[in-house]
Parts: C-alpha cells; sequence; structure tokens
C-alpha cells in the first residue's frame, strides 16, 4: 500500500511540475485592456506555430 501511494503522489507531482502555463493581459497604449485578440506561441528559429489562445473581455489570456 505505501509503494502504491508513493507511486500516486510522484505522478502527480510530476504532472504539476510539467504543467506551466503563460498568462498575461494585453493593453493598448491608453490602458484599456484589448478584447479577443489572438495570442501566439511560436518556436524558434523557423516560427512554427506551439499553441493559442484568444483574450477575454477583459484582455487576460492563458496558454498551457
Amino acid at each position: 500500500m505505501k509503494k502504491y501511494c508513493f507511486f500516486i503522489v510522484m505522478l502527480w507531482l510530476s504532472q504539476t511540475i510539467v504543467a506551466q502555463a503563460i498568462k498575461g493581459k494585453i493593453i493598448d497604449k491608453n490602458n484599456n485592456p484589448v478584447e479577443f485578440a489572438n495570442v501566439v506561441e511560436l518556436s524558434l528559429p523557423d516560427s512554427t506555430f506551439v499553441n493559442g489562445a484568444v483574450t477575454n473581455k477583459e484582455g487576460i489570456f492563458s496558454i498551457t
């Protein structure tokens, strides 16, 4: 039973360490939130699309 619990805890920890998020807020030059803007994550050196998100009404986005 002890080994089983240890395995579950280690599996959970490995998932939380790997799962990272990029969060932010997009604002314009007047500090107003930019609604429904596309935010993309690109890889270097060839700018291949990796992931993307759309901002909400407050200009907030999250890419996991």
